[in-house]
């Protein structure tokens, strides 16, 4: 694919992540291409930026394409011969409070059904792992993607802190402007619990996360904010169905490739969609 994955995008050109409209349209197709492999029985297991992928044809239209890579495919849903994607090694589980490498989100990332049965530190048969993975456990990916196209990338240092930025999104019903906001005040309000945070800090935190919160303000849409909370219900069995996410407003409503063109790869630099503050 010419233009490299999503995440390569995010990490070389966008930092602050693709505009609204834009995710729209990733994921968008990269969802045409999960429901062909649903719909075929299978389960993807690995719905990341880093799987879906962009392909500029110079010529004869100059059409652009966005792919999900499956397995070690470039998974096509019109059935067109399949684009090789290079298989990575992803090595040990790292066991450092170290960030976690984006490479294998889709592990300390997965939905929680998955991450308790599978990443809990003891050895697991075949069977164990059919049963946790599953289409609602890819749909959970799905809107950890939605996130990293957001917000260029998901920085924590560990599962719980992971846990805590989810819980804190589908407590408060919509996204902020900055995973690090959010991640600053879930450290904040434990510090508080054991008395270690002295009230210059706390007030100099509070005020942070106001920036760029005035009243009616939403970084992001409702119907976007909508999608996310949906694939990340803590509860698999009420996650929608891929039919279903593609029905939903943010996907009806989303531009044409020909906009993505024009937005990202016509692009002369990174377009942040996030004040630094």
């Amino acid at each position: 694919m010419s233009e490299g994955s999503i995440r390569y995008m995010l990490s070389t050109r966008f930092h602050y992540g693709f505009p609204e409209d834009c995710i729209a349209i990733v994921l968008k197709e990269a969802l045409k291409g999960l429901l062909d492999i649903h719909n075929s029985g299978q389960v993807h297991r690995c719905f990341t930026a880093a799987n879906i992928f962009v392909n500029f044809k110079p010529s004869p239209m100059r059409n652009v394409e966005i792919k999900l890579a499956f397995a070690a495919t470039g998974y096509e849903s019109d059935l067109e011969c399949p684009t090789e994607v290079v298989e990575y090694d992803h090595g040990p589980h790292p066991v450092s409070t170290s960030v976690p490498p984006l490479l294998i989100i889709s592990e300390w990332a997965s939905a929680p059904e998955v991450y308790d049965t599978l990443y809990d530190g003891e050895d697991h048969d075949g069977n164990e792992e059919d049963k946790c993975l599953t289409f609602q456990s890819d749909i959970w990916l799905v809107g950890i993607a939605a996130l990293e196209l957001a917000y260029g990338n998901i920085r924590v240092n560990s599962r719980a802190e992971f846990d805590a930025m989810i819980n804190k999104i589908r407590k408060s019903k919509r996204l902020p402007n900055k995973l690090e906001y959010l991640l600053e005040e879930i450290m904040a309000e434990e510090s508080q619990k054991y008395g270690k945070l002295k009230g210059a800090v706390e007030s100099f935190l509070k005020d942070k996360l106001k920036l760029g919160k005035k009243k009616g303000e939403r970084p992001f849409s409702k119907e976007f904010e909508k999608v996310v909370l949906e694939c990340l219900n803590r509860n698999e069995s009420k996650r929608p169905t891929v039919e279903k996410l593609l029905q939903m407003p943010f996907f009806q409503d989303a531009k044409d490739l020909k906009w993505f063109k024009r937005c990202v790869l016509h692009a002369k630099g990174p377009m942040p969609i996030a004040d630094d503050g």
